[in-house]
């Protein structure tokens, strides 16, 4: 249901779209669009993911909508083409949308982060951010730095979900967060 005076944005004919087009289709303004160009983007031939891919990359280390940026970080998870820099910048980002999602991203592709990312996400005023930093935690393997830092974090978490959050990423990685004690 839309207003009367909604405005109209159109729908690109996507099927039709290069790579260039593909990862344009990520800053439209309609969801629909958006998401439609990053599963016909994934449903390309390999030239054309190829193609992508510096662009994608550029659109993650951008100034962009963060809508965008965040379809760009899964795009180049999906692709196998996302660097562990690309992912701990996103991490570490203005944005909290985006920091959450690079967390996500990260829990996704069980890709660990540096502790810099983590303890800045422990301390994050989002709560997403804080359990997405847990989740990823639970996923990918965990350093000792990490598990250290775990350990000494745990009078910060007050709420029952981060709590539950973190006693989950422990149990992922016990030995880990055990040796750090």
């Amino acid at each position: 249901i839309q207003h009367e005076s909604a405005p109209s944005y159109g729908h690109p004919d996507l099927t039709k779209a290069d790579a260039a087009g593909l990862v344009a289709a990520f800053s439209h303004p309609s969801k629909v669009v958006r998401f439609n160009a990053l599963r016909v983007l994934m449903d390309r031939d390999a030239a054309t993911k190829s193609a992508a891919v510096p662009l994608l990359s550029a659109l993650v280390a951008g100034r962009g909508k963060p809508e965008a940026r965040i379809l760009a970080l899964w795009g180049l998870q999906r692709l196998g083409q996302l660097t562990s820099e690309q992912l701990a910048a996103a991490a570490t980002t203005d944005n909290a949308a985006i920091r959450k999602n690079a967390f996500l991203v990260s829990e996704a592709g069980q890709i660990a982060l540096p502790t810099a990312a983590y303890r800045a996400a422990f301390d994050d005023a989002d709560a997403r951010v804080r359990l997405a930093s847990l989740r990823s935690l639970g996923a990918a393997a965990m350093s000792s730095e990490v598990g250290a830092l775990l350990s000494a974090s745990q009078a910060k978490f007050t709420d029952a979900w981060t709590k539950a959050a973190s006693a989950a990423a422990t149990a992922a990685n016990p030995a880990t967060f055990l040796e750090s004690q």
